[in-house]
């Protein structure tokens, strides 16, 4: 039987590579954006954002869009279209998530070479080892000699034949948005979703404005497109067939990616979980995990 390893982000990062959402994605994302300002529709959340970046980039705040695109609001004084239609424009180059995910994985492939593999590791993988990892890099592969056979990059990879990228949210929840209901700046605000707000606006002719609703309604398209769909059909494949006599975690916070681990537990109910923990945040994340999918034999081991 053989072992099945979770590789997570934490794998990477033992390695010393560039792969930590601050500094690392969040110095590309914003280089990547027409406006720096794009990332304000987190504001409320500061820099947390980038410390739990998948789970909250489908909590948007879409109360910052008039500050946001402000400068970029039509003239109608002027007699150029590029003057009205700029904010669509800008709308449509904001939030390049797939080209800064492809410049971070890149960036992450290439400092490969730059490492070297842990002894510990290189004495504790064996032949018949099979790894889920959850990183884009080729670190398994190229420092282990792990056969690419033997590995599922469940989110794709710098490779062409390892997928498509994958990075977003598991749940689309933004901020109720706050219509300014007598246009003063300050209560009373009415409570509803930006789509409330953008239907509201296409229908009041003292609001309508085209150029602007065509930028918003992009922006919230945007919002809901960096939802990522989990990829258990391709999990379901790589382990066909396969007998697992245990569950090793490695690197991987244990706060995400769920439906990967109900559909293990379910799958196989009865093995050993081994989960490698960094810190105490972890350890909480594991004993939550394991409580609710009913995960009986599992231990934790506090990595070093």
């Amino acid at each position: 039987m053989s072992r099945l390893y979770i590789i997570g982000n934490g794998f990477d990062l033992l390695h010393k590579l560039p792969t930590k959402f601050d500094p690392d994605f969040k110095n590309i994302a914003e280089k990547n954006e027409v406006i720096s300002q794009f990332w304000s529709l987190y504001s409320s959340y500061g820099d947390e954002i980038w410390s739990d970046f998948e789970n909250i980039l489908g909590k948007l705040d879409f109360n910052s869009l008039e500050e946001i695109f402000g400068n970029y609001y039509p003239n109608y004084m002027s007699d150029y279209e590029s003057d009205r239609d700029g904010i669509i424009s800008v709308a449509e180059e904001s939030g390049k998530l797939e080209q800064s995910l492809e410049e971070f994985a890149i960036q992450a492939e290439k400092s490969i070479d730059q490492t070297n593999a842990q002894e510990k590791l290189l004495n504790e993988f064996r032949k018949d080892d099979l790894f889920i990892t959850f990183n884009y890099t080729h670190m398994l592969e190229k420092l282990y000699n792990i056969q690419k056979e033997k590995i599922c990059h469940i989110q794709g990879g710098v490779s062409k034949e390892d997928g498509v990228l994958i990075l977003g949210f598991p749940e689309y929840l933004p901020e109720k948005y706050l219509y300014d209901v007598r246009g003063k700046g300050r209560p009373p605000y009415r409570e509803q979703t930006v789509e409330e707000y953008l239907e509201e606006m296409s229908k009041d002719v003292d609001r309508w404005d085209y150029y602007v609703h065509t930028a918003f309604t992009r922006i919230v398209e945007l919002a809901k497109s960096f939802h990522k769909e989990p990829q258990i059909e391709l999990m379901k494949h790589f382990l066909a067939d396969r007998e697992i006599g245990e569950i090793v975690i490695r690197g991987h916070s244990c706060a995400i990616d769920f439906p990967y681990f109900e559909y293990l537990a379910n799958k196989y109910p009865t093995v050993n979980w081994l989960f490698y923990s960094f810190d105490e945040a972890t350890d909480n994340n594991i004993n939550l995990l394991t409580d609710r999918y009913a995960i009986r034999n599992s231990k934790i081991v506090k990595e070093r």
